[in-house]
């Protein structure tokens, strides 16, 4: 066979990517983006209500959409494991 008529192998069109790593640098970038409202909020309440704020906005960044909406019980579950749901609700409700 003539070599005209081989083709090369194409790149893919889509660069590989490990979504652990964009996780972690979206969540990353959310926080160095709220990190002037989070040292505000922090000279006022407690911290731990000050992570729960920036868990709290990535919940809903993850979670919502705009046919269910987030109910406040849903957003314990995932802030907490499902199982420890109430708790996640009640950090909620302290903020």
């Amino acid at each position: 066979m003539s070599s005209q008529y081989l083709t090369q192998l194409e790149e893919p069109q889509t660069p590989p990517y490990f979504p652990a790593e964009m996780a972690e640098g979206l969540y990353a970038d959310l926080a160095r983006f709220l990190t002037p409202l989070l040292i505000e909020i922090d000279t006022r309440i407690d911290k731990r209500l000050v992570r729960t704020m920036l868990q709290t906005v990535m919940v809903i960044l993850t979670f919502r959409d705009r046919v269910n909406g987030l109910l406040l019980s849903e957003m314990g579950g995932y802030l907490e494991t499902p199982d420890r749901a109430p708790a996640g609700t009640k950090r909620l409700s302290r903020l």
